[in-house]
């Protein structure tokens, strides 16, 4: 028996070095607390009505995303299914949310139509659509008098949504 701990003693001596020499990983344990929390809920402040903070929540949930995708393929940091499931569902939800007011508004309120009857009244329409929330600045009411070449405003109806992909609808009519 003294023989065979003897010839094992090389080997573990250089099991040993080996495992000295080379570099150790450190696999992730568990999903840090940022991700569950953070992410969330940033992508449910991009559907604030606030043009300015739409866009801040907008950009930095995407750089968010991007930096947790990138670490998780790196192996980094573990992503739980459930918590990937709940970033996947917001960030549509945010997406519709930017889009479901000027797709599901209603088209023309009765008072156009009752306006589009008379005579010398005509009516613009002006529809933008912007990825988190920037682009839609230039979507004013004075902006649509300009390209619809209407000098007085007699009604305007105004419809936004904000989220990851936002959307402005601007109707008005006038002479």
């Amino acid at each position: 028996m003294a023989d065979i701990h003897h010839l094992d003693t090389p080997k573990s001596r250089l099991y040993e070095l080996l495992k000295s020499a080379t570099p150790k990983k450190d696999r992730p344990g568990r999903q840090p607390l940022a991700i569950s929390i953070a992410i969330p809920l940033l992508l449910i402040c991009t559907m604030l009505p606030v043009n300015v903070v739409s866009i801040f929540f907008s950009l930095t949930s995407i750089t968010t995303i991007a930096i947790t995708i990138i670490a998780a393929w790196q192996r980094l940091i573990i992503i739980k299914k459930s918590t990937a499931r709940i970033i996947a569902a917001l960030s549509l939800m945010s997406i519709l949310s930017g889009c479901a007011p000027t797709l599901f508004a209603q088209e023309i309120p009765d008072f156009f139509s009752t306006l589009a009857g008379e005579k010398g009244i005509k009516t613009y329409s002006m529809q933008r659509v912007g990825i988190f929330g920037l682009g839609l600045d230039k979507v004013t009411i004075e902006n649509a008098q300009l390209e619809g070449n209407i000098e007085t405003v007699l009604a305007a109806k105004e419809v936004r949504g904000y989220g990851l992909i936002s959307t402005a609808r601007i109707i008005i009519a006038g002479t």
